[in-house]
């Protein structure tokens, strides 16, 4: 499904929850706080519709989920606080995103194909689904500054140079329903509420604004998600009982996000462009993927396995398993096989 669908999907049921209120069209200004600056009682909303009118929305619990941009760092600051430590991993990543007519007669209408690259030689990467309305979505781009053209010839030209001529065989023949729309991403941030010894009663983070990750690889959805549930289970477990709920639920936050951050910034950090603060052991981990990469292109169950590690399904450590380590050293000395057999030939046609 298109993004605008999943959002309209997520928006409709949840507004018909019967204890949920939507202030649309609003900004929040302010956190507003007890005279003392130790708990958070409210925010102070703007309503865009009403000529700017401001009022104050009170809770027990004000949770921030305004995303990459969140104010929080700056709202702690200015009350005394401590703001958070932040890991930010630049990796100057740019893609773009064209619609495309779908013809569901075609033998292929309801494939999908993802093409990543082998790093560090390649740097461009490319997707073609199936969404809904009967069309494809593309989307193609690259690492370290390889972004994709926003004009339609140059971007048809950018799917001739991928791996393998799938997507641009479609798209020299389907109708383009849309413009080339660019998306622009420098770095992945991560900020550190786990860490804070001080930190303000009633108030809690979450998704994009403790962390957001390169969305080539699409897990920002998922820790978010997986984020509330664990929010849930904590209020669940103490009875509502909010009394010292931020260090533990930052705490485990901060476990959800370590493994997509450790899969993301581990892949990243492939490119020799990528800087920022480098995991221990991420060279040595990054040879295994490698060759779990080169595996998935002859074995399907290393392919799934990758998948799963890679939507948060599995842990990575499904992936070192001695049966996969297994498939995967097998798969990778049928490769080296199959190309020297090729050079081999090649070597006696040149004869």
């Amino acid at each position: 499904m298109s993004r605008p669908f999943l959002e309209y999907l997520v928006r409709t049921r949840t507004l018909a929850q019967g204890n949920i209120t939507l202030l649309d069209n609003c900004a929040v200004r302010r956190l507003v706080t007890t005279a003392d600056y130790t708990r958070i009682v409210g925010v102070e909303v703007e309503d865009r519709t009403r000529d700017g009118a401001v009022n104050a929305l009170t809770a027990e619990l004000i949770v921030d989920c305004t995303g990459r941009g969140s104010r929080t760092p700056q709202w702690l600051a200015e009350l005394g606080y401590t703001a958070p430590a932040e890991s930010e991993v630049k990796v100057n990543v740019g893609y773009a995103t064209q619609i495309f007519r779908r013809n569901p007669g075609d033998d292929y209408a309801r494939d999908w194909i993802l093409i990543t690259p082998e790093a560090p030689r390649e740097t461009r990467f490319g997707g073609m689904f199936p969404i809904e309305g009967d069309r494809w979505i593309v989307s193609m781009g690259g690492w370290a500054g390889d972004h994709a053209p926003t004009d339609p010839a140059g971007f048809l030209e950018y799917a001739r140079t991928m791996p393998t001529p799938d997507i641009y065989n479609m798209m020299r023949k389907a109708e383009a329903l849309t413009d080339v729309y660019p998306h622009k991403f420098n770095s992945s941030l991560r900020r550190h509420y786990e860490k804070l010894t001080r930190f303000p009663a009633g108030y809690l983070v979450l998704g994009d604004a403790v962390c957001s990750f390169n969305p080539t690889y699409g897990q920002g959805m998922t820790s978010a998600a997986m984020q509330a549930a664990a929010l849930d289970d904590l209020l669940a477990q103490r009875g509502g009982e909010l009394a010292g709920i931020a260090p533990v639920f930052f705490k485990r936050a901060a476990k959800i996000i370590d493994i997509p951050w450790q899969l993301a910034v581990g892949e990243d950090f492939r490119y020799p462009q990528t800087t920022g603060p480098k995991p221990a052991g991420v060279d040595l981990l990054n040879r295994y993927v490698a060759a779990v990469h080169r595996a998935t292109l002859i074995d399907p169950e290393v392919g799934r396995a990758f998948a799963k590690v890679m939507n948060l399904m599995a842990p990575p450590p499904s992936l070192m398993t001695p049966g996969m380590m297994l498939r995967v050293w097998r798969a990778n000395r049928q490769l080296r096989r199959q190309r020297q057999s090729l050079a081999r030939t090649a070597a006696v046609a040149v004869d």
